[in-house]
């Protein structure tokens, strides 16, 4: 029965969404970018303010607006915390530690807050708006549910869903959640096409190929956890798993996917920047120790390290570099394009 209400709303969802008041353009003005959000504040209790820092950098290296007052510390991963929406001309950005998902215009003004405790990461739906956000008060990330909140920051859905990380596919117009199991729920009614177990401990990064609707996905090992390893992952749209790669002693942080070729780049804690192929199959190490990764449509690659942030290109050569306000153990990223 959910699979014929599913295909009904899919078969309608041209027609809703002529019905519904279409989102606005993008503007023309704003360029394409990358943000960052840093853990320069070692401190995340005991303060009136924190100062870790929100920064947007144009494609072409040039600063835009830096905002602080944020409070973040380490997690697991370099999860999806930054959620773009650009049809809707802002940035959503969820504080671990602050409790909070705040929504920012282009000038770096908080226009909306979303009191959330024990959020992490998100994801936006680009046809609604909607909040995407995984959400545990308990810290236990296997007790973690996924809320979904408009924009105005009511809660309009919950699914039982739990994980680390979450990602959209454009592809499937579905939701890609990663913790110890795997599961996709399409957007249009929260149906779960696929759940599974993938891993003893804890999967710490997701990512989507939009050509093919693929996913990618980074393991942890865990000292106390029997069989869990450090490993790359990816599954094909039905949740099939069509490669897995060792990635040693080394704890990854952050993958991402290159919409040019189905490329992986993955971050490790202490360790080189790493390319793979569509297969998993090594292809390229740079000598840039990075604590987050994000690839963007030009073919560029930008890496964030403890020290600063910086543009790569395909061959793993530096052409921008921006000192951070300061020295972080851990970083996140998202695109503006």
């Amino acid at each position: 029965m959910r699979h014929g209400i599913r295909s009904v709303l899919l078969l309608m969802a041209p027609w809703l969404g002529w019905l519904s008041t279409p989102a606005a353009e993008p503007e023309a003005s704003v360029p394409r970018g990358i943000l960052v959000l840093d853990d320069c504040d070692e401190a995340y209790q005991g303060k009136e303010k924190y100062e870790d820092h929100l920064t947007f950098v144009t494609a072409a290296g040039k600063p835009g607006f830096q905002v602080t007052g944020i409070n973040m510390c380490e997690s697991v991963g370099s999860q999806h915390v930054i959620a773009a929406d650009v049809q809707r001309q802002c940035v959503w950005v969820s504080e671990n530690v602050g409790g909070c998902i705040k929504r920012y215009d282009l000038h770096g003004k908080v226009t909306a807050t979303i009191a959330a405790k024990g959020c992490g990461a998100i994801a936006v739906h680009p046809e609604t708006g909607h909040v995407w956000a995984l959400v545990s008060e308990t810290g236990d990330f296997t007790r973690s549910r996924t809320v979904v909140f408009d924009e105005k920051g009511t809660e309009r859905m919950s699914y039982d869903a739990s994980g680390v990380d979450i990602v959209h596919s454009g592809r499937d117009n579905a939701f890609w959640v990663v913790g110890n199991q795997l599961q996709k729920i399409y957007a249009t009614d929260g149906f779960v096409d696929f759940s599974q177990r993938i891993t003893p401990w804890c999967g710490v990064s997701v990512d989507v190929d939009p050509q093919t609707g693929a996913v990618w996905v980074a393991t942890r090992e865990h000292p106390n956890v029997e069989g869990s390893s450090n490993q790359l992952l990816k599954f094909d749209r039905a949740g099939n798993k069509i490669a897995e790669t060792a990635l040693g002693e080394k704890d990854p942080t952050k993958v991402s996917v290159a919409p040019q070729d189905g490329s992986v780049w993955v971050a490790c804690f202490q360790d080189e920047l790493k390319q793979y192929s569509s297969e998993g199959k090594p292809l390229m190490k740079c000598a840039v120790h990075a604590v987050s990764v994000q690839t963007v449509r030009s073919g560029d690659v930008w890496a964030m390290t403890k020290t600063d942030i910086r543009k790569l290109n395909a061959r793993g050569e530096t052409l921008v570099k921006i000192d951070l306000a300061g020295k972080t153990s851990q970083g996140w990223m998202g695109v503006w394009e």
